[in-house]
C-alpha cells in the first residue's frame, strides 16, 4: 500500500483491498516527503492525502508484515498505533516518530 486518502485524522487501513490482505505499507506511506519514487498526487476523489503532522492515530490491517522504512516520517502529531502481532518488519518506520516526534506515542495491541 503506497498512500492512504481521508478527511480523518484518524485512519483505519482495511485488512483487505479489492479481496487481497493487505501485507505491506511502501516507503514514506504516511510522510510528506516522498524519495525514490513518484510522488503521490496530493488529492483523490476530493480527499487529501493523510499524511505527516495531519495523522493522529492509525489502526494497521491484521495481515501485516512489514512496514516500509520511514512510513511515518514527521508524523509528529501520531499519538495512538493499533496493530496485531504479525508485523515482523518495521524497517526504520517509527524510529523518526520515536525519537524526534511525540512525547507520548501509545501503541495498542489489537
Amino acid at each position: 500500500m503506497g498512500r492512504c486518502y481521508t478527511l480523518d485524522n484518524k485512519l483505519v487501513i482495511p485488512d483487505t483491498i479489492e479481496g487481497l490482505p493487505v501485507t505491506e505499507l511502501d516507503t514514506y506511506t504516511f510522510s510528506q516527503t516522498v524519495r525514490r519514487r513518484e510522488q503521490p498526487p496530493a488529492e483523490y476523489e476530493g480527499e487529501p492525502e493523510m499524511c505527516g503532522e495531519a495523522l493522529e492515530e492509525l489502526t494497521l490491517p491484521k495481515h501485516l508484515e512489514k512496514v516500509g522504512a520511514y512510513a511515518f516520517y514527521n508524523c509528529f502529531h501520531l499519538k495512538n498505533l493499533s496493530c496485531c502481532s504479525t508485523v515482523r518488519d518495521w524497517v526504520l518506520s517509527l524510529i523518526d516518530v520515536l525519537v524526534d516526534g511525540p512525547e507520548y506515542l501509545q501503541a495498542v495491541p489489537r
